[in-house]
């Protein structure tokens, strides 16, 4: 079933995900790049989620595509279905990006249908999850935080279209391979996005500088990686890396104050970070979490005011009030009880002082 020309890595990751064909790269932006290259549907737009990762969108405006955004529902802040449908209609799409946002699945059957009735291209953005559903094409990643975590990173597209997966591979020979730099750069970057959070209260202001630092940051994310034998071993304890992952969600669905937490309505419990809609003073919390040494974030902005300067309800919503914590194996269960306490406990005084 699966190609003679596949390294190893490649092959492993395509049977565990049950995909006829992988292209494996530098991380996952860059091989959302490969891909969007391959399809070669630049005459036609690209539809993203309002909340995800800046870098999906980047790697379609890398590869010369317009950008749109939808909504998201408030209930899983995975993509809007109805609101997609209504944006599909006006033809001018040719790419639909779900994304596992936070590792919520979005209406994998219905966004799937919508995709069919309408010819669009399902490129489903997997890389904060531990599985692909059906798709023309998907990425995975081992980066940073993510399930199948590993030090030097990497990324792969996957496809079961043999053509697209020839054309991703001519697209992988132009890349540049990573150099002792590459780690730097990202550093770079890191330091300059979290100084424009910093320097930037107003909103405009703020996604104007964003939006120049994304369309500065190909440097940064694009670049090619052969190898990462490390790939291999996450992906023989994947099963075991989901079951804990649960476990640990559990804690947080039960024992997290439900007087002050939104929590999303998704069956399956698995995460890549818990994941809440905060309804006090959200950075009373984060400030407070962080001083007693508690990981969280408050991922994501809307990419609609990022890219656009524009508005969408719901994304805006989770924009304000979104938390975010760890659940990776450095997190002990034992911890996360611990830091559960210290979060009701802030929760609390958060409530008392705005009385």
């Amino acid at each position: 079933m699966w190609n003679d020309d596949m390294n190893d890595i490649e092959e492993a990751v395509c049977k565990k995900y049950n995909v006829k064909y992988g292209v494996f790269t530098g991380n996952g932006t860059t091989a959302m790049y490969l891909a969007f290259q391959a399809l070669g549907m630049q005459k036609k737009k690209v539809l993203f989620p309002g909340i995800s990762c800046t870098n999906p969108v980047n790697a379609a405006l890398f590869a010369d595509y317009q950008v749109d955004f939808c909504d998201v529902s408030i209930s899983d802040y995975t993509i809007c279905a109805d609101k997609m449908e209504q944006m599909l209609q006006t033809g001018e799409y040719g790419i639909v990006v779900p994304t596992h946002i936070y590792g919520h699945r979005y209406q994998e059957n219905k966004i799937h249908e919508l995709c069919d009735k309408y010819h669009v291209v399902l490129f489903e953005d997997a890389a904060q999850s531990f599985y692909t559903g059906k798709m023309d094409v998907a990425v995975v990643s081992f980066g940073h935080t993510k399930v199948c975590e590993t030090p030097l990173g990497g990324g792969m597209a996957l496809t079961n279209d043999k053509q697209l997966y020839e054309k991703m591979c001519k697209e992988k020979l132009k890349l540049t391979k990573l150099d002792s730099l590459g780690m730097d750069l990202f550093d770079q970057y890191r330091e300059r996005y979290y100084d424009i959070l910093k320097k930037n209260a107003d909103w405009e202001e703020r996604n104007k500088k964003l939006k120049e630092l994304q369309l500065d940051s190909k440097k940064y994310f694009i670049f090619d990686l052969d190898d990462n034998k490390k790939i291999i071993e996450e992906l023989d304890k994947l099963e075991e890396t989901v079951t804990q992952r649960r476990k640990k969600v559990v804690l947080y669905q039960e024992k997290l104050n439900h007087k002050y937490v939104i929590k999303p309505l998704v069956k399956d419990l698995f995460r890549w970070r818990y994941t809440f809609l905060y309804e006090g003073d959200r950075d009373y919390l984060l400030r407070r979490a962080r001083k007693e040494g508690i990981d969280i974030s408050s991922w994501y902005l809307s990419l609609a005011g990022i890219y656009k300067g524009e508005h969408l309800t719901n994304s805006d919503t989770i924009e304000k009030k979104v938390v975010n914590l760890w659940l990776d194996k450095q997190h002990s269960t034992q911890q996360i009880m611990s830091e559960i306490d210290c979060l009701n406990r802030i929760m609390e005084e958060d409530y008392e002082r705005n009385k």
